[in-house]
């Protein structure tokens, strides 16, 4: 299989991630899990997939994390099918990370991929390097592995901030921020997808890339309110039926739709109109279809707004 070039990184994106790489490794070691947040696996030719000092574990003992924030999907299964690959004719130079659970099993903390490429490559057993952790520090581990691998969208960040929050790792949004090295403010932002409705969060499983934090942020402004709408709004932009950038424009559009202009035409004996009057909002327009309107006819109209001047 020809490797295939991953798509350019937004420079925002990448300069986010790379300071969250940087936070994430500072509080690995900070939580003694120094150097057990594994790496994208490197390949090196060796007949012992145990070199590296990682026990074997068996791949069907092991359950996906309760944790995990990161939202697999097609692009996933392609890199999954390029890792295998890879795998089948090397070595995975970095371990998984699991924890011990009581009932025997193990409960996966960094390594989702390589896991699933190992299951399609057949095999029954992977490196792993078990490691005592409570939950807060499983749950930390976890989210910030995801974090620093590869780009990782705003919603996805949100659901591991919020899994954070949710376990009392923080106490507020704004020792999260300083943990994790985001502004106060960025925070703010991932957490407005918080206030979206059920139905858009669900629609975001399918392409988690599809709403950025600026969106969620304007868009979040109408989810008391209308929910339908914004509903709609995500709906058509995971879809690819409306760009991210024009959604909070449709939403408004829905919300206060352009009003006609309410009209009333008088005519003469013959039918033909005289003079029309139309209002909208707060003016009030008076057409004279004439071609020639005389000054007697426009001091009747001056003299009838002067005497209502009080009353208008």
């Amino acid at each position: 299989m020809k490797k295939r070039n991953p798509p350019p990184i937004p420079l925002e994106q990448l300069n986010r991630n790379s300071r969250l790489r940087e936070t994430a490794i500072e509080v690995a070691k900070s939580e003694t899990v120094s150097g057990l947040v594994p790496v994208e696996p490197t390949m090196t030719p060796s007949k012992n997939s145990n070199s590296m000092g990682g026990q074997l574990i068996p791949i069907a003992r092991i359950r996906e994390s309760r944790y995990q924030n990161r939202i697999f999907n097609q692009e996933a299964d392609e890199f999954i099918a390029e890792l295998a690959e890879n795998i089948d004719s090397g070595e995975l130079n970095s371990p998984i990370l699991v924890r011990a659970l009581p009932d025997g099993w193990y409960e996966l903390i960094a390594g989702e991929h390589r896991v699933e490429a190992f299951k399609l490559n057949g095999q029954e057993s992977i490196p792993a390097i078990v490691k005592e952790m409570g939950d807060i520090e499983a749950a930390k581990a976890t989210v910030l592995d995801n974090v620093f691998h590869k780009p990782t969208s705003a919603f996805e960040l949100f659901r591991g901030f919020k899994t954070l929050m949710d376990l009392g790792a923080y106490s507020s949004q704004g020792k999260l921020a300083k943990a994790v090295n985001l502004s106060s403010s960025e925070i703010s932002r991932l957490f407005q997808f918080a206030k979206f409705p059920d139905v858009a969060l669900e629609k975001l499983m399918e392409k988690p890339s599809a709403i950025g934090s600026n969106t969620a942020d304007q868009l979040a402004a109408f989810c008391e309110t209308n929910p339908e709408l914004v509903n709609e709004a995500i709906s058509k932009v995971v879809d690819g039926d409306l760009d991210q950038s024009r959604a909070v424009g449709w939403v408004r559009s829905k919300i206060a739709p352009k009003v006609a202009a309410e009209s009333r035409i008088v005519t003469n004996a013959a039918g033909k109109t005289v003079f029309s009057v139309s209002s909208e909002k707060n003016s009030v327009q008076v057409k004279i279809h004439k071609q020639n309107v005389s000054a007697e006819i426009e001091q009747l109209i001056f003299d009838l707004l002067e005497s209502k001047k009080d009353t208008l």
